[in-house]
């Protein structure tokens, strides 16, 4: 297990990242500049925007994990609604 924690409506959650299925990747729409990958949690059917910030002169990089809905997704990386749910339909 990779326990992994992400906010839900100002709630800290885990989840297993190690069972999570890559849904999309590109950008966040919350943080802009930000890189994103999208992932689906079996265990509670969420949706998860796992972004990061580009580098600072260190190499640091602050991150986010906050639970997204299936319009957002959509909207925000440009696929179907049935890609989504065929993706996250697979098991890793």
């Amino acid at each position: 297990m990779v326990p992994c924690k992400y906010t839900d409506k100002g709630e800290t959650l885990t989840f297993d990242l190690s069972t999570a299925v890559r849904v999309a990747k590109g950008f966040s729409g919350v943080h802009e500049g930000w890189s994103a990958t999208i992932v689906f949690d079996p265990a509670s059917s969420a949706l998860i925007e796992l972004s990061s910030a580009p580098q600072d002169i260190r190499g640091n990089a602050p991150g986010s994990a906050i639970r997204v809905n299936m319009s957002y997704v959509v909207t925000t990386f440009g696929v179907s609604e049935q890609d989504v749910l065929r993706l996250a339909s697979r098991r890793t």
